[in-house]
């Protein structure tokens, strides 16, 4: 299977804020991997840099991507998101259609 879209992203929000954010978090990439194009949809809070959160995702392509961004169950997150001081964030758009995932 060849991946050919990758999005990599750090979110950013006051440390003690991580634990409330998570649940609206897993809501979205729960939904998100069921999205058609999805290969891949995964957060995880980093380990060494506290409030970080960093994703990654894999889409067939930038149209599964785009149809992704536009879907009823991302404005859900945005309006959670809203809720909490999001100190960075910043995310990525790779062309990726000659790396292969195994």
């Amino acid at each position: 299977m060849k991946a050919k879209v990758a999005v990599i992203g750090t979110l950013k929000v006051l440390p003690e804020q991580v634990q409330n954010l998570m649940p609206h978090l897993r809501t979205l990439v729960e939904a998100s991997r069921l999205h058609e194009g999805c290969i891949a949809y995964d957060v995880a809070e980093d380990c060494f840099e506290a409030g970080v959160v960093r994703v990654s995702e894999l889409w067939d392509d930038r149209k599964c991507l785009e149809r992704h961004i536009e879907h009823p169950d991302v404005p859900p997150w945005h309006a959670a998101l809203r809720k909490f001081d999001v100190l960075d964030s910043k995310y990525v758009v790779l062309d990726v259609s000659g790396v292969t995932v195994i």
